[in-house]
């Protein structure tokens, strides 16, 4: 119980960081994205992980192929990028942490997050402005975490 809530603890502080670094300079740095990969899928080995290891390694190449094959038929059609790879990473680290079975709920919230907090009047951007996707898979990151606590 006391392992898992350092667990959550840890995961949530890398989060946090990639959410402060995402607003600030609209980028996630790769040490952080593979590290929290890494984390994920070693934890997954203990009794703290919220999945198994195959599970996990499985909902990083989802999560992370998601993204970038949606990247790859959007830059088809706009022939420029709609999504960073670096949120591509993030996706695939947090299927790492939680597994595959997690990894389109995850994506469909933080998704839905940020229409629902792009389309407030006071936050209006033009649809061709630049939005920072990783504050909100980060976010919904920590919540699905505080949800898989076992008590």
């Amino acid at each position: 119980m006391i392992g898992q809530l350092l667990y959550i603890l840890a995961l949530s502080l890398i989060l946090i960081t990639l959410c402060v670094i995402d607003i600030k300079t609209l980028l996630l740095p790769n040490q952080l994205t593979l590290g929290l990969l890494t984390f994920g899928l070693v934890m997954n080995l203990t009794s703290f992980g919220f999945c198994s290891f195959s599970e996990g390694l499985f909902g990083a190449i989802l999560g992370f192929a998601l993204i970038y094959i949606s990247n790859l038929i959007y830059r088809g059609l706009r022939k420029t990028h709609g999504i960073g790879m670096g949120d591509a990473k993030l996706l695939g680290a947090l299927g790492g942490v939680f597994g595959y079975f997690y990894v389109l709920p995850i994506l469909f919230i933080a998704s839905l997050s940020c229409l629902v907090l792009q389309l407030i009047p006071y936050q209006r951007k033009k649809l061709s402005s630049i939005i920072a996707f990783g504050p909100y898979l980060c976010l919904t990151g920590i919540g699905f975490s505080i949800y898989q606590w076992r008590f």
